[in-house]
């Protein structure tokens, strides 16, 4: 069994090195000029994200927004609302005794000359847990402003690159999370 096992996992690897367009005599050129460079002059270290040249899957629009996204414990949910859309974020701070959570809920529009979501009309509320069990709930403002943005990056993976999605929060009324990233999740 372990043999089979093995033949399968050499067989897999082989065909992938195929697939991905490496053959015998390519792979002995570029030993062979890592060798000579490595006589002549020590190589620098690859950058950790090779630049792709390749342009992102899909076109940056309002709709590039909608979906679930989260950074740690943190999170922003975007829906579309007839012309513009509904963004909705949670946290939570503290912890043990102290723990509040916070919901604040923007109306956006997507700004199509810079490529952002521009948000205002925040409402925030927070929940306080209370020593006792019970919570507390109050509004903190309701007028604040907002610039949502799509970071992409790309990623050597496999034979072709990965895009990666992330919304940075710019949040103008109380700097919450001022360049904040959240990862695309649904």
């Amino acid at each position: 069994m372990k043999k089979i096992f093995s033949c399968l996992v050499i067989s897999a690897m082989m065909l992938s090195m195929v697939s991905c367009g490496v053959e015998g005599s390519e792979k002995a050129a570029v030993q062979t000029a890592t060798e000579n460079t490595a006589e002549t002059e020590k190589p620098s270290a690859p950058p950790k994200y090779a630049p792709s040249s390749e342009p992102a899957p899909v076109d940056i629009n309002g709709d590039t927004f909608i979906g679930e996204w989260s950074g740690g414990k943190n999170r922003i949910s975007i829906e579309k609302n007839g012309d513009g859309y509904i963004a909705d974020i949670e946290w939570r701070t503290g912890g043990g005794a102290s723990m509040t959570d916070s919901r604040l809920t923007y109306n956006c529009v997507y700004d199509e000359s810079n490529s952002v979501m521009v948000c205002s009309g925040g409402v925030l509320y927070e929940t306080e847990y209370l020593g006792d069990g019970e919570t507390e709930e109050r509004k903190v403002y309701e007028d604040g402003t907002a610039t949502m943005k799509i970071n992409v990056k790309n990623r050597e993976w496999q034979c072709g690159v990965l895009h990666e999605y992330s919304i940075s929060w710019l949040d103008d009324k109380d700097d919450t999370f001022r360049d904040y990233e959240f990862d695309k999740t649904q």
